[in-house]
């Protein structure tokens, strides 16, 4: 929802063509960019976690070397 928002108020995410298309429960998509997406599932994935089932993170979590390691992705 706020993907869409964003990008409502004219919020670039990226091109067009990275952004998740519509699905039959949602034809007209999300919005999202699916690099952002996959970054975020990364993240909480390492820490045990999942989009609808987020881990609880230990203080300073954003600043560790692993952390460091999923900002040089692509």
């Amino acid at each position: 929802m706020l993907a869409r928002l964003l990008h409502s108020c004219g919020v670039f995410l990226g091109p067009e063509d990275e952004l998740s298309q519509g699905m039959p429960h949602n034809p007209e998509g999300n919005f999202e960019n699916r690099a952002f997406v996959k970054l975020n599932e990364s993240i909480l994935a390492h820490f045990g976690g999942k989009w609808d089932d987020p881990p609880s993170f230990p203080k300073g979590w954003e600043l560790t070397p692993e952390v460091g390691s999923f900002l040089q992705r692509r």
